[in-house]
């Protein structure tokens, strides 16, 4: 048969190398979580922000809407495209908020194999 095998190679030593590759690749995650989150809380801060001032746009759309001989046209154009602000604004949101529970969950899962290589017993 043809036997592949590497006869006398040492993978010992390509152990550590892994192991402080992946020491290395946490650290670097760790710190760019770290960005990301204050990022991502000052995005979702200033979303709030907007928000509130797009309430403030519909409740002067609703008041002018209840007014009698309104253009129910003009109500109907402005709510599309407040929706549509907002909408975009949810998605930006949850696309961050997703990129940020990858890095995340990749970072617990770096942790458990660089400590459990670190430490055995654990």
């Amino acid at each position: 048969g043809g036997g592949g095998g590497g006869g006398d190679v040492d993978m010992s030593n390509a152990h550590e190398i892994d192991d402080s590759d992946l020491a290395i690749r946490h650290d670097e995650l760790m710190d760019s979580i770290l960005i990301e989150e204050e990022s991502l809380v000052s995005f979702h801060r200033s979303k709030l922000e907007e928000d509130m001032e797009l309430m403030r746009r519909e409740m002067a759309l609703l008041q002018e809407v209840d007014q009698p001989g309104s253009e129910i046209d003009n109500y109907v154009e402005q709510m599309t495209q407040l929706l549509e602000v907002k909408r975009r604004g949810i998605d930006e949101l949850k696309m961050r908020l997703e990129g940020f529970k990858a890095k995340l969950r990749e970072e617990e899962t770096l942790s458990r194999t660089v400590f459990k290589q670190r430490d055995p017993l654990r």
